[in-house]
């Protein structure tokens, strides 16, 4: 097994984080919109923040590796439906049964304060990534 250098990951990940934030920025801008699940997935080159109904389930005869380079490609390619679809079934392979399993218990809690629940996800390569589920403030209007 290859040796992880944590600074190495950590640099990775780091340079998606622009990405990622410009990708919400432009999100919040349009109005926050809502759906069953809400993902913001960022490369070091660029992300997208996308709306899917459901988690495909894809695993069999699909490889991470694979999952992972077509993510990468997809988000890092204008935004097409073809492409969402694509990043949703590749993330549903990295996280796998277990992960979207957490994930949709994440979903749930989040809603029931009120939030946007999105997943946060980056991944660098098809060994370096993370993810998380977070809430976002649902906007009001005065």
């Amino acid at each position: 097994m290859p040796t992880i250098d944590p600074e190495i990951v950590e640099e990775k990940l780091n340079a998606c984080l622009p990405h990622l934030v410009s990708a919400c920025e432009n999100w919040a801008a349009a109005g926050l919109e809502d759906g069953p699940i809400i993902m913001a997935v960022a490369t070091p080159r660029s992300a997208q923040v996308l709306r899917a109904g459901g988690w495909p389930e894809y695993e069999i005869g699909c490889a991470r590796d694979d999952a992972a380079k077509a993510v990468i490609a997809a988000v890092e390619s204008p935004i097409s439906d073809a492409g969402c679809n694509v990043i949703a079934a590749g993330i549903s392979v990295l996280l796998g049964a277990e992960g979207r399993q957490v994930h949709l218990q994440d979903v749930t809690a989040i809603r029931q304060r009120g939030e946007i629940p999105v997943l946060v996800f980056m991944l660098a390569d098809a060994d370096t990534m993370t993810f998380t589920t977070t809430g976002v403030a649902r906007p009001t209007l005065h």
